[in-house]
């Protein structure tokens, strides 16, 4: 049966043998009718992902010419529909559209069988989408849209591993740290991994810089002083504007840290009700049995100083005011 590669090098297999599609050009043809089998590509749009801007005079013609290659190929797969061309094969034939309808269709699977799956779809992934050929710029939105599939499948299938209790790749989450650095569900998940593999001081580390922090540096200096004048600061804004990076960034000034340790507990990557026993893992507690661990870490930081930040506090916004209320009775906060 033909099979279609788009999420590598640019191929098309009959069993394990590869047809011989010629040069970048004709698999530019075949790639853009391939990235939605079913549905007509105008001859234009074929055009612009093979030639861009700079059109040569005969372009149409040799639009026909590698549609007509490809065909010989292909057999009639590929169809002439008003102005462009269809090619008429299953989703399920071409890789990137069968990735994408797995992906989909696992989402309300129990996590065991969830991971599973998306691990059997992300093996369809061979190296960059359709490399070796020239359309870039007219294939450029779906790269992009691909790419992100596939890290958020990553990230979905880490996520129902530890939901089911199953080992962590961690090695595959560092990587996708390293080339992404800024996906915070990513960073989330790597810190559970981490808890669940009892590595919970790598797991509490402060995380690296990744930004220069130009232009924010009235920001960061409003929040230094705070830090350092009163004994509970609340930073409070929409999600994604940078709240972590610049609590993290104020943490290192000199009038902040004061030699004093720092600890961070991610509250929004633990498990639902401990954001208590976090804490107290983050500071190397052990209470002992029936004493209130509230009452020990209030006890802890009245003679042990330290800057506690707890970082994206809506994941259990309730536990968070309990353990913070206990903590700083009658503390200003701004």
């Amino acid at each position: 049966m033909l099979r279609i590669q788009l999420l590598g090098p640019v191929e098309a297999f009959v069993a394990e043998s590869a047809l011989p599609l010629g040069g970048p050009k004709q698999r530019t043809v075949l790639a853009v009718l391939a990235s939605d089998p079913g549905k007509r590509v105008s001859t234009d749009r074929l055009i612009e992902a093979v030639w861009g801007d700079d059109v040569p005079d005969r372009a149409l013609r040799s639009i026909s010419t590698f549609v007509s290659n490809l065909r010989g190929l292909l057999g009639d797969l590929i169809v002439r529909d008003g102005n462009g061309y269809v090619l008429r094969m299953g989703r399920d034939r071409v890789d990137a559209t069968l990735f994408a309808d797995r992906v989909a269709a696992v989402q309300r699977r129990d996590p065991a069988s969830a991971a599973s799956e998306l691990r059997e779809a992300l093996r369809l992934w061979v190296g960059t989408p359709f490399a070796g050929v020239d359309g870039h710029h007219v294939l450029e939105p779906e790269i992009t849209r691909l790419i992100e599939l596939k890290l958020s499948a990553i990230e979905s299938t880490v996520e129902a591993e530890l939901a089911s209790g199953a080992d962590v790749d961690l090695v595959e989450l560092d990587r996708l740290i390293s080339e992404h650095p800024h996906r915070e569900k990513a960073r989330a998940l790597q810190m559970r991994a981490l808890y669940s593999a009892g590595r919970q001081a790598e797991a509490l580390s402060l995380p690296a810089r990744y930004s220069s922090f130009v232009g924010r540096e009235d920001e960061i200096s409003a929040v230094s002083t705070a830090i350092a004048t009163d004994r509970l600061v609340t930073v409070l804004g929409p999600g994604g504007i940078g709240k972590s990076s610049l609590v993290v960034e104020a943490a290192r000034s000199p009038e902040v840290h004061r030699g004093e340790p720092v600890v961070r507990v991610v509250i929004d990557s633990l498990p639902q009700g401990e954001v208590v026993s976090g804490v107290v893992r983050a500071l190397g507690l052990d209470p002992a049995p029936g004493v209130e661990p509230t009452d020990v870490i209030a006890g802890y930081l009245a003679t042990n100083p330290r800057l506690l930040i707890l970082d994206g506090c809506e994941g259990d916004l309730g536990a968070v005011a309990r353990l913070v209320c206990r903590q700083t009775p009658g503390a200003s906060r701004r």
